[in-house]
C-alpha cells in the first residue's frame, strides 16, 4: 500500500477518533451544566437556557453559547452571548483560571422595571472578564477584573494577595462540599466562618483601580447632572465643598476634581507594607484615623483623574 494512502487512512481514524472524542467530551460539559444550572434554579427559582455548550480536548477550555436567565415566572432577566472558562480543574486548586462573558444584555422587561436608571446603561452590551493566578508554594495570588459597557465606561481593577493559600483551600473544599450534595444551613454558615478566618489572613500586597472613558462616558455624567438639576459649574462647587471635608489627602482630592472636570479616566493605586495582613493592616489603620496625610503614605495611596 502506498504511502499517501496509509497517511490518508491514519489521518481519517484520527479525525474520526477526535470527533467522537470531542462529542463525548461535549456532552460530559452539558450534563455537568445541566446539573449546575438545576441546582441555581433550585436555590433562586430563576430559569436557565442556553443555545449549546462545548469543551476543547486539548486546551480543557469550556464554551458556553446563547445563555438566557428568566425569572421563576419564566420572564426573561438578561442574556449573554458567550461565555468562555479557561484553566478550570475540577479535582484541583487552579493555578490560573479566567472567566469572559461577552455580550451581556438586559432584557426589555428589566429596562421597563429600571426607567429611573440611565438608558444608556440600560441599553448597553457588557463585556466582563476576571482571571485569577495562584502560586500554591508561595501563597501568591493576583486576581484581575475587568468590565466594559460599550461605548460608555471600562472598569479594571488589579489586585495582589499574598498568604492566600488559607482562602484557597477553604473556598476548594467548600466548592467539592456543594457539588458533592447540598449543605446545610448549620453547615454554611461554618464554611462562611472559616471564609472568614482564612480572609483575615490574607496579606495584600497592591490594589490598581481604574474608571475610563469608552467613548459616551462624558455625555452620560452631564446628563445624570442634569437630571439632578445641576451644570458643570455647580457640581464642580458642590464637589469642591464635599472634598474640603472628606478625610482625603490632598493629592487625592486633586485627582479626584480633575477626574470630575476631564471625566476621562479615575485611576487609584495602593502599594502596601510586606507580610502586613488584614487584621494588622486595619489595626494601623485605626491607629491613624483622622491623620489622611499619615494613611496614604501608609498605603502608599495614588489617586490621579484627567
Amino acid at each position: 500500500m502506498k504511502k499517501s494512502v496509509i497517511i490518508l487512512l491514519a489521518s481519517g481514524a484520527l479525525a474520526a477518533g477526535y470527533v467522537a472524542m470531542q462529542s463525548h467530551v461535549n456532552q460530559l460539559v452539558d450534563d455537568k451544566l445541566q446539573t449546575q444550572f438545576a441546582l441555581a434554579a433550585g436555590d433562586s427559582g430563576l430559569q436557565f437556557d442556553y443555545a449549546d455548550a462545548s469543551a476543547n480536548v486539548f486546551n480543557g477550555n469550556i464554551v458556553v453559547n446563547g445563555l438566557t436567565v428568566a425569572d421563576p415566572e419564566g420572564v426573561a432577566a438578561f442574556s449573554i452571548d458567550e461565555i468562555v472558562l479557561i484553566g478550570y480543574e475540577e479535582d484541583k486548586i487552579s493555578e490560573f483560571t479566567q472567566i469572559n462573558v461577552q455580550g451581556f444584555t438586559l432584557s426589555d422587561a428589566i429596562k421597563a422595571d429600571n426607567i429611573d436608571a440611565p438608558k444608556a446603561l440600560l441599553d448597553a452590551h457588557y463585556n466582563f472578564g476576571t482571571s485569577l493566578a495562584y502560586d500554591a508554594q508561595t501563597g501568591y495570588s493576583r486576581l484581575k477584573m475587568d468590565l466594559v459597557a460599550q461605548g460608555l465606561t471600562g472598569l479594571n481593577l488589579d489586585m495582589e494577595l499574598s498568604n492566600s493559600t488559607p482562602l484557597m483551600e477553604v473556598s476548594f473544599e467548600m466548592q467539592k462540599a456543594q457539588d458533592a450534595s447540598t449543605l446545610t444551613v448549620e453547615e454554611q454558615l461554618q464554611m462562611q466562618t472559616k471564609i472568614m478566618e482564612a480572609m483575615q489572613q490574607l496579606a495584600p500586597k497592591s490594589l490598581k483601580l481604574n474608571v475610563e472613558n469608552k467613548g459616551q462616558l462624558a455625555q452620560l455624567l452631564d446628563e445624570q447632572l442634569a437630571v439632578a438639576g445641576l451644570d458643570q459649574a455647580s457640581f464642580e462647587n458642590m464637589l469642591q465643598i464635599q472634598l474640603a471635608q472628606a478625610p482625603l489627602p490632598q493629592a487625592a482630592k486633586e485627582g479626584v476634581m480633575a477626574f470630575a472636570q476631564g471625566k476621562e479616566l479615575l485611576s487609584l493605586s495602593v502599594s502596601l507594607p510586606e507580610n502586613m495582613d488584614i487584621e494588622s493592616l486595619s489595626q494601623q489603620a485605626m491607629m491613624l484615623a483622622g491623620q489622611p496625610e499619615a494613611l496614604a503614605k501608609l498605603l502608599n495611596l495614588e489617586v490621579q483623574g484627567k
